[in-house]
């Protein structure tokens, strides 16, 4: 084969690097965008100027030139803001970058809380990989880092839900326990998100191995979200606060994924309020005792000082009715109280209902009070 260039392999390396430090250098890129701003400016000020020298002459005829110059007009400026809000959008221009810096100029806080700057990258990524490859090693480790990210809301995630199952259901007469409780997690963690999955999908009728595994993926959630609530009463970076809040959240969520048997359900399921089981155990067959519930009732309680929502507070309270009783000693009052403030007229029906389910649960302990 023929050597491209003159000199040495090295030489002609050393050459194209000089050419492309000086590109970067002399803003070429910046200089050829500028060519295409000034022609887009001639093109519009050459359909102004026929739009009006043909409106003089020909007012009939003129119509037809304005109507088209006006629809250039809106179409470019629509693609403009679309690639101004959406820099995912595949319409990239010269005149966006540039009303994009002049925006962050005038609105900084206002427009860059719009953009979305990569946000769901990762979920897409793993999503092709889920879709697309069939490598069991690598689906393993896309698996592992479904509950990590964020997807996009109202997002079809039945493809990746499906292949999700098949690995799981795989797993199930094999010895592959924690393989199995991996892709359990990330096939909880699709639901909790406002992704949209085929009801067939989530039934397990026929997997015996499933029932008994639920009580493992509720502990599991059950310790995450204690293990994020004490960080977040123990952290002192203001910062640091509403992340461990948001994980302790996730974790609840993850819990009321697994409250019905032999299936997976969405955690606003009415049908979790009235026959959602949350009860768990321990590896060795013992049941968690009534202290090890304290932290979800100092969490409730936070809901009268801290800004909580109607959704958590009704996720914890669906979470304490696996309680059966009303708490440790030292609780029991917090707890009551708890009760009685969401079971007041003004909080949603969710709130509520979870409520109610929660003194029924405690009934026996009420009634010797």
């Amino acid at each position: 084969m023929a050597n491209r260039g003159r000199g040495t392999l090295e030489e002609r390396g050393m050459r194209r690097q000089m050419k492309l430090d000086g590109v970067e250098y002399f803003r070429l890129r910046a200089v050829l965008q500028t060519f295409l701003v000034l022609l887009q400016i001639s093109f519009l000020l050459f359909g102004l100027s026929l739009s009006a020298n043909v409106w003089v002459k020909q007012t009939k005829i003129s119509s037809v030139v304005i109507c088209t110059t006006a629809f250039g007009i809106l179409f470019y400026v629509g693609i403009i803001l679309m690639s101004a809000l959406c820099p995912d959008s595949p319409f990239q221009t010269p005149g966006p970058g540039l009303f994009t810096a002049i925006c962050q100029k005038i609105i900084p806080k206002t427009f860059r809380s719009t953009r979305n700057t990569g946000r769901f990258a990762k979920s897409s990524a793993i999503r092709w990989i889920l879709e697309t490859l069939t490598n069991p090693e690598v689906v393993e480790a896309a698996a592992m880092i479904v509950p990590c990210v964020q997807w996009p809301p109202s997002l079809d995630v039945s493809t990746v839900f499906a292949r999700l199952r098949r690995h799981f259901m795989a797993c199930r007469d094999t010895d592959k326990e924690e393989l199995y409780v991996k892709y359990g997690k990330a096939m909880a963690h699709l639901c909790i998100q406002s992704g949209k999955i085929s009801r067939g999908l989530l039934e397990f009728y026929s997997d015996n191995k499933f029932q008994t595994t639920q009580s493992r993926l509720v502990h599991d959630a059950f310790m995450a979200g204690r293990a994020a609530y004490n960080q977040f009463k123990k952290s002192w970076a203001e910062d640091a606060k509403p992340k461990h809040r948001a994980s302790a959240r996730t974790a609840l969520r993850t819990m009321l994924v697994h409250g019905l048997s032999f299936r997976l359900s969405c955690p606003d399921d009415e049908e979790l309020t009235w026959r959602g089981d949350l009860q768990w155990r321990y590896s060795d067959g013992h049941t968690p005792s009534c202290e090890e519930f304290d932290w979800l009732v100092d969490y409730l309680a936070d809901g009268a000082e801290y800004p909580t929502d109607d959704e958590t507070e009704g996720d914890a309270l669906l979470a304490l009715s696996a309680m059966r009783g009303l708490g440790s000693s030292t609780r029991r009052l917090s707890y009551i109280r708890s009760l009685i403030r969401c079971m007041d007229s003004p909080r949603p029906p969710r709130v509520r209902h979870s409520a109610l389910r929660a003194v029924f649960e405690a009934r026996e302990e009420l009634a010797s009070i």
